[in-house]
């Protein structure tokens, strides 16, 4: 007999979600799309790491005119 009661089962959910997922069709991004995000992507990346964090997601959003709060 154990001291601690037994957990209760819990069926497994299924999550599902309004955005749509990689293989839903949508329009292709021309050359010329995929340059001006990348080069807007390695604007921000000031570390060159290959990912935006707190930090220079933060000043992204300045630039764009958004206030962001720690909130969010």
């Amino acid at each position: 007999m154990s001291l601690y009661p037994k957990p209760k089962q819990r069926r497994p959910t299924t999550v599902t979600s309004n955005i749509p997922s990689q293989t839903q069709s949508r329009p292709a991004l021309s050359d010329d799309q995929r340059q001006e995000i990348k080069e807007a992507f390695e604007l921000f990346d000031t570390d060159k790491d290959g990912a935006i964090d707190y930090h220079e997601l933060k000043v992204a959003m300045r630039a764009l005119g958004f206030e962001m709060k720690k909130a969010e």
